[in-house]
């Protein structure tokens, strides 16, 4: 799937979405920019932003890893362990990254 498209899938009980939209909220959350988020950058809050991009994708859509990686110029195995790694930061309430993602979860709603 090209990146200028738009895919929206109906998720039961929830508003669709699409990854653009996903990707921008993302960046606004985490106060960062979606240059940033598709650039190589590895500090922390950009880092974040492309896990919490990548869960929330996994999980509000039913795009696949490839797709998802592909907004923000990674590759599959990245989504994938983007999702794991933002999976375990929730499960183990890190202090840093939790603010943010109850931000952005409120915002996607």
């Amino acid at each position: 799937m090209n990146t200028n498209e738009i895919s929206v899938y109906a998720i039961p009980g929830l508003q669709p979405i699409d990854l653009n939209t996903i990707l921008k909220k993302t960046a606004s959350a985490f106060g960062v920019t979606v240059e940033a988020m598709r650039s190589k950058t590895r500090k922390r809050n950009v880092v974040f932003a492309r896990h919490a991009y990548c869960y929330f994708s996994r999980t509000r859509t039913k795009e696949t890893f490839s797709t998802i990686g592909s907004y923000i110029v990674r590759d599959h195995a990245t989504a994938l362990f983007s999702v794991r790694v933002a999976k375990n930061l929730i499960e183990t309430k890190h202090k840093e990254f939790l603010p943010y993602f109850k931000q952005l979860e409120n915002a996607l709603l």
